[in-house]
């Protein structure tokens, strides 16, 4: 099927933190594999990304720098599948991309493995073999991803694959792929090597960074009561108990995270838990259906590929005013407070006003 100027439309699900070579290289590789009347739509992580702080650059910002850099058009991933955990991140992220109904292709980077290989893995993990092994692993006190790797190689899987961060976000879209019995293909793209990483750049840049929020995020974490504790996402195992008493006796992000970290829980999870609480995020709040997508920056082949999705998309596009209904409603207050809050992690003398999410419109790439 063409769709719309397009013979295909290939997605890339991204954070672009920030935007560098090497993604551009990736969008390169997609239509030099998939052909150059190939439709690159992204969707990106908004202001914040999965590792539980702050983009360096706000959305907006990294969303048009993805356009000048060979994307057609930047959707929003919507906040709460951008600070979830990663399974939940790749399974919110596939399933925007299935309510488009126009996405032919996912083209995914990994460290060097091939489609294949992360295929094989998906197949085992999809089983109630693997998830027996995985429960047994986790029995043992490893933490979540090395029982992961275990259970995977225990049943004949390439475990080691899992270490690659991008390999094993690979296999969390493709088990997606495969529960929702998808028709979008997979394609997995290699990391160009020699390239500046997105974390080497960020040493390098002045941006919003988790430590210019420090003192707005404990003026917050020291007055929250124990029922927002109980409440907050990844606190399971009485973990949140053990965040609350740092959150209320710690003088520092830092120390906070030292308190709470164990060979159990990842460094991410915590801070995921502290963001989510300084957003006022609950579990209940990151498993509301996603009532929209905002459309972030396009140039004019992102506008045919916006003409052809709002035929073919079950979730409004939203680039003004909103769906009129409560769920929408209710989601865009809180991205409008994690906008708001967002300002606080500004440079040092940097004024942010709040209010823009309601006041900002899509970047237009002419």
């Amino acid at each position: 099927m063409k769709w719309g100027i397009f013979v295909r439309i290939a997605a890339i699900i991204c954070e672009y933190n920030p935007f560098h070579a090497g993604h551009r290289y990736q969008i390169e590789a997609v239509r030099e594999l998939l052909g150059t009347d190939t439709g690159v739509l992204c969707l990106m992580s908004g202001n914040y990304v999965q590792r539980g702080e702050p983009a360096i650059q706000d959305k907006w910002t990294r969303a048009e720098a993805a356009v000048r850099g060979g994307a057609d058009l930047v959707l929003e991933l919507p906040l709460t599948a951008a600070v979830n955990a990663a399974g939940y991140f790749a399974s919110g992220a596939v399933d925007c991309l299935e309510k488009l109904g126009c996405v032919t292709d996912l083209c995914f980077g990994t460290e060097g493995t091939d489609t294949q290989t992360l295929w094989k893995n998906a197949r085992v993990m999809e089983t109630e073999e693997y998830e027996a092994a995985l429960r047994d692993k986790l029995i043992t006190g490893v933490s979540f991803a090395r029982a992961r790797e275990l259970a995977l190689t225990a049943l004949g899987g390439d475990g080691a694959v899992l270490t690659g961060p991008n390999n094993a976000l690979g296999v969390d879209y493709l088990r997606r792929l495969l529960q929702v019995n998808s028709s979008v293909t997979p394609a997995a793209i290699p990391r160009r090597e020699g390239l500046p990483s997105a974390s080497d750049l960020r040493r390098e840049m002045t941006g919003h960074r988790l430590r210019n929020g420090e003192r707005a995020m404990l003026a917050v974490l020291r007055t929250l009561p124990e029922e927002a504790f109980e409440a907050m996402p990844f606190g399971s195992e009485g973990l949140w108990s053990k965040v609350m008493r740092a959150c209320r006796n710690e003088n520092s992000i830092e120390e906070i995270l030292a308190a709470c970290k164990s060979k159990r829980y990842a460094m991410s999870r915590l801070k995921r838990m502290l963001l989510s609480l300084y957003l006022g995020l609950s579990r209940e709040d990151l498993r509301r259906e996603i009532p929209y997508l905002r459309v972030l920056a396009f140039n004019d082949r992102g506008r045919q590929i916006l003409r052809t999705a709002k035929e073919t998309a079950a979730l409004p596009l939203v680039s003004g005013s909103l769906p009129d209904t409560e769920a929408a409603g209710a989601y865009f207050a809180m991205e409008c407070r994690a906008t708001d809050l967002y300002g606080l992690f500004a440079p040092p003398g940097t004024v942010e006003p709040t209010g823009r999410e309601k006041t900002a419109g899509p970047v237009y790439v002419r």
